[in-house]
């Protein structure tokens, strides 16, 4: 895979990048090396692309192959997230729900969070469902926090389930 990858990301292709990137980082086939992962998904995340901006924001997060830097990786997350990058959206919603780099405000957290949700990612939908629960950034709704569960749990998501079960066993909806 790597051979092939290099080929086109060599050529200036981005997809080939963001997938050399993505081998250096996980280490199949080649040596980990977070430093390479982060130069070849610099090199696609300057032609804009969304999945290297947001590999770009978490390497700063985990501070793998660069200095960590909150900052920096909001800004790499940011840039995804305006995209429609989901993951980068759930990024840019914890940094915001946690307070990371930037002030904690979790109205925002639950607005980067709702727009991963929309899509059908189950890992925003379970953030949903919580701040509804704990009435972090809107009002408490047991209701609302079990819709939100509840759309997890076809995916096969456990946290989501057991969620779904300890409201059921405890009657707040």
């Amino acid at each position: 895979a790597m051979e092939w990858l290099m080929k086109a990301a060599v050529q200036g292709n981005a997809a080939a990048q963001v997938g050399v990137g993505k081998l250096y980082r996980s280490g199949l086939g080649v040596p980990q090396d977070y430093r390479k992962a982060f130069e070849w998904y610099l090199k696609a995340a300057e032609q804009g692309n969304s999945t290297a901006q947001n590999y770009i924001g978490m390497l700063y997060d985990e501070g793998h192959g660069v200095q960590q830097d909150h900052n920096k990786a909001m800004e790499w997350l940011m840039k995804a997230a305006l995209q429609g990058n989901a993951e980068a959206q759930i990024g840019v919603g914890d940094y915001y729900c946690y307070g990371l780099g930037v002030p904690r405000e979790y109205r925002k957290a639950f607005e980067w969070y709702l727009k991963a949700a929309e899509q059908g990612n189950w890992s925003a939908q379970i953030r949903i469902g919580i701040l509804y629960d704990e009435g972090h950034g809107i009002q408490q709704d047991h209701n609302k926090a079990m819709e939100w569960l509840m759309k997890a749990t076809p995916q096969g998501n456990a946290a989501a389930q057991v969620g779904v079960g300890n409201y059921y066993r405890s009657d707040s909806v």
